[in-house]
Order: structure tokens, then sequence, then C-alpha cells
């Protein structure tokens, strides 16, 4: 790959996110996201003209805002850093799941295909697909504000003081690895177990060839979690499924809303953990990071990139302080 044709992709490619269904600000997504912003301006306004739509779904002191702008100029950078670094390394969850099947193909010897009606495997294997992404993500997202280590970096994710879409893919690159690596895990784990015992019928129910719970899930406000607009399942339902206001919680600065909701999509691993903070009234929330906190610039992508490394390198291997006599 010749250095044009990289920088090429590299622009191109966070343009090219809304076209890949697997992908969070897909078109779609983006336009099921706007008209549920629209119903919550019809609920929380009385004035309804064009105009006061318009200013309370894109404020420019939001989208114009210096931590906004970071974030759009760290979706290019990012860019280019996965098709350099990234993508020559990535791992196939197709070849992994077929590694798998060896694996306990050698270890507990070919069983014949499990006899189970088609569609029951295929709700099945859909069904815990979408928990296990779901759970494993949970998982990830608390040990990266629990380690130390990892915290260094979930911090650039953190130091947002505005909330957008794209406010999702800031992110260090370290963290998207790791975000990658266990979506390649968790895939062929299941996968390559199902394939074991039903061979070819694992199938999953797909939209767009995206597991339609995910799909469903991005389609059904998914791009609020990130944004100004407030959401709320109210208690009922936020103990089973993640609200966008729920998630803008999770952001705040305020000490009652630390380590809460780090569920994705479902709200039941947080509940189930202690960690579940149920929304209703709409709160006035700040985000970001206090100085103590931040071990970067918020505003600069080369700060973002370098510094977290260098903190998270410094967690491994603390300066031995001299002892005092």
């Amino acid at each position: 790959m010749n250095h044009f044709s990289t920088i090429s992709e590299a622009i191109l490619d966070p343009f090219l996110s809304v076209l890949d269904p697997e992908k969070r600000v897909f078109w779609p997504f983006l336009v099921a996201s706007l008209v549920l912003a629209l119903w919550v301006a019809v609920k929380e306004r009385r004035e309804r003209s064009l105009r006061s739509f318009l200013t309370y779904l894109f404020p420019m002191k939001i989208w114009l805002h210096a931590s906004a702008l970071l974030d759009y100029r760290l979706l290019f950078a990012k860019a280019l850093l996965r098709l350099v670094l990234i993508t020559p390394w990535a791992m196939s969850a197709f070849g992994l799941s077929v590694w798998w099947v060896g694996i306990l193909n050698k270890n507990f010897g070919v069983v014949s295909p499990v006899s189970m009606d088609k569609t029951q495997i295929m709700v099945l294997y859909t069904l815990i697909l979408f928990i296990g992404w779901d759970l494993s993500r949970y998982v990830l997202h608390r040990l990266l504000h629990t380690v130390p280590f990892l915290w260094e970096f979930h911090k650039v994710h953190h130091s947002a003081e505005v909330l957008t879409p794209f406010t999702l893919y800031r992110s260090h690159p370290v963290e998207s690895m790791l975000y990658a690596l266990r979506g390649v895990l968790v895939v062929s784990a299941i996968t390559g177990t199902f394939f074991y015992f039903f061979k070819s019928q694992a199938i999953q129910y797909e939209v767009l060839s995206v597991n339609v719970l995910g799909f469903f899930f991005n389609f059904t406000g998914g791009n609020l979690r990130h944004s100004h607009v407030w959401l709320s399942y109210g208690k009922k339902f936020e103990h089973i499924f993640i609200s966008p206001a729920q998630h803008q919680v999770h952001h705040s600065v305020d000490e009652e809303h630390f380590n809460k909701n780090y569920g994705t999509w479902l709200s039941v691993w947080d509940w189930l953990s202690g960690t579940l903070y149920v929304t209703s009234e709409k709160e006035g929330l700040r985000f970001g990071l206090s100085e103590a906190e931040l071990n970067h610039d918020p505003h600069r992508v080369g700060s973002i990139l370098v510094f977290p490394l260098w903190a998270g390198i410094k967690r491994l291997w603390p300066q031995k302080l001299p002892v005092k006599r």
C-alpha cells in the first residue's frame, strides 16, 4: 500500500462510516436518533418552529465546542493509525472460530450435529451472541475504570467536555484495540462452539449482515447516548436497558454518578453488580475530567495519542522514591 493510498483511505474512512451498518453512525441510525430527538424536543419545548428545532438539535456551543472539534480531528488521526498499525495485524473471527472447532474436535471428539429446529438454533445463536457481546463490553468497560493502567487510556474518552455522536470514537488507540480484540475473541468462541455442536446450522438472524438485536438497539436511539438530548426510559425499563440519559450520567463529573452505568445496551449487568443508576427527571450534568485526573491536553490530538501511553508506562513501572533516613 503506497503512502497516497493510505492517506486517502484514512481521509475517506470517517465519511464511509455512515454507509456501514456495523457502525453506530450508519445513516439510518442517525436518522432514527434525529426523529427521537425531535420527539424529545416537542415534549420539552413549547415553541415548535423549524428554527427552534434546529437550535435545539444542533446548538453551536456544543457542535463547535473545542472538545467536539477535537473529536472530529481524532476520527481522521485514528483512521490513519488503524490502517498503518492495526490492519496488518487484524485477526479473523472466522479463522479463530475454525481453530476453536479444531481444539474441541481434538479434545472431545467429533460430534454429530445436535438435533434441533433450525429456527430454534438461529434464535439461540443470535441471542447468545448478543448477550456475550454486551456482557464482554460491560466487563471491559468496568476494567477500564477500575484498573489504574487501563484508566490512563480510558481518560481520553472521559475528557470530552461536551457530548455528540462522534464522542463515541473519542478513545485512545490502545482502548480501541482492546475492544476490537474482545470482540474477535467473544465472537470466535461463541461461533466456534455453535459450529462444533450445530455445524452449518449455526446462523444468526441478521439485518444488513449485522446481528438483528444489535441493529435494533442502534436504531432505537444509540446515537443519543453521546448527545445533549435527555432521553430516559424510566426506572422500570432502566433496570433492563441502558437509556441515553443513563450513559450521559456515566460521563458526569458529579461524585454521585461515579462508577455507574457501565453497560452498553443492557443494564442488567449494572443492576446485578450494584453499579446501576436509574434516571427520571432531567439532571444538569457537567462533563470532562478535573485537572488532577487529566494526563493529556484534551484539545490536542498529539497529546491525546502520546501522553496516556507515558502515563500508562509510569503506572506499570512507577518511579522509586528515595528512602528517607
